[in-house]
């Protein structure tokens, strides 16, 4: 869809291109973990489209929930520009449309959780945490030597279709989560959920069968796994919220091959961090 928008936008022959095309584009930058570029197109269409709204039409036969307030906040968080943020979620809320749209629902209230912050906020309140609580946490040793990291991160690396040479600070967000992954399952759960982590950097919004690499998809449960990984280190706290946003997500489902899984992992949560 990125490549398809590209195109409309460069064939708008100097025009402006209208709100939507902005819109969408925005959106699939935030997918792709472009936390720049969206925050540029989705800046686009307010300009041009102020106003949010449910089931509005765009082109042909196609209706969309224009909801560009929450979309920015996701942008901006991503960015870690924690207070614009902030600000566009206000925005969302106040308009009250991200609530009743069935695409925005849980993703405002993932990002309400994400940056602590309470679907309305009474004045006078204390400003919330700058951080996810999951994120604040004791460091533990790393399990795997620095040779069969560094073994382990060329394995990724080829297997995501990207040069060894490429930095991890400007990898994609799968080739976080596919470490994460590959370093739970060797044992090395702080690492792991350094990787975890990193990938929620840069794509905080989870979703079945995503698109990684190529024609390649995986189901994409980072709080799931960031849970997983606090339980093996014993940061029962940091597990208990990372669970929290999971739910808020709806990463885990009844008849999931998971489910059985994550709600063991709640129970053994709970038994820890409940009195």
């Amino acid at each position: 869809m990125v490549f398809v928008l590209g195109i409309a936008l460069t064939a708008a022959s100097g025009a402006e291109a209208p709100w939507y095309e902005h819109y969408e584009l925005g959106i699939d930058h935030i997918l792709a973990g472009q936390a720049r570029q969206a925050r540029a197109e989705l800046e686009k269409a307010l300009a041009l489209q102020g106003e949010p709204r449910l089931q509005v039409p765009t082109y042909g036969p196609n209706y969309v929930d224009y909801l560009p307030h929450l979309y920015l906040a996701v942008a901006a968080q991503m960015l870690g520009d924690t207070a614009t943020a902030r600000g566009h979620l206000r925005n969302a809320e106040k308009a009250g449309f991200a609530a009743q749209s069935e695409a925005g629902r849980s993703l405002l209230e993932a990002s309400q959780i994400l940056l602590q912050l309470p679907v309305e906020a009474p004045a006078g309140d204390p400003p919330p945490r700058e951080t996810p609580r999951y994120t604040v946490f004791e460091r533990r040793p790393a399990v795997l030597s620095d040779e069969d990291y560094t073994e382990v991160k060329g394995e990724v690396l080829d297997r995501c279709q990207l040069d060894d040479d490429t930095p991890l600070r400007q990898a994609p967000w799968y080739l976080h989560y596919e470490m994460g992954l590959e370093l739970a399952n060797l044992g090395d759960p702080q690492r792991a959920l350094d990787a975890f982590i990193e990938a929620t950097e840069r794509r905080h919004t989870s979703k079945r069968k995503a698109r990684i690499y190529g024609m390649w998809f995986k189901d994409y449960l980072p709080y799931y796994q960031i849970a997983r990984t606090h339980s093996m280190l014993g940061n029962w706290e940091c597990a208990a919220d990372a669970l929290e946003v999971s739910r808020s997500m709806g990463e885990v489902e009844s008849g999931d091959e998971q489910y059985g899984e994550f709600e063991k992992l709640g129970q053994q949560v709970r038994g820890r961090v409940e009195p």
